[in-house]
């Protein structure tokens, strides 16, 4: 609930169902509705899947590839999920 992740993120993370709840506790903090549009950008997000596998990322192995996949992810995710693949494979 204290979480400032987006929606989508939120989706991605959580999975909808979660998502929705959060979003839903954050507008009734407030003393507002739950846009439309979060709720469908947390959806959105609970169906996408990362395009990336550790073995992508080979020669790297241990710390090192958790960490470059965890940042190549964040990426992904805060490029509203549109980074392919290929881009990031070339990402530096």
């Amino acid at each position: 609930m204290g979480s400032t992740l987006g929606p989508g993120e939120l989706g991605y993370r959580l999975g909808a169902e979660e998502a929705e709840g959060v979003l839903a506790l954050r507008a009734a903090l407030s003393n507002a509705t739950v846009d439309p549009a979060l709720l469908a950008a947390a959806r959105d997000g609970a169906g996408r899947v990362f395009p990336l596998r550790a073995v992508d990322l080979a020669p790297l192995s241990g710390p090192a590839l958790g960490q470059r996949l965890k940042a190549l992810e964040q990426a992904w995710i805060d490029s509203g999920f549109r980074l392919t693949r290929e881009a990031l494979l070339t990402r530096d």
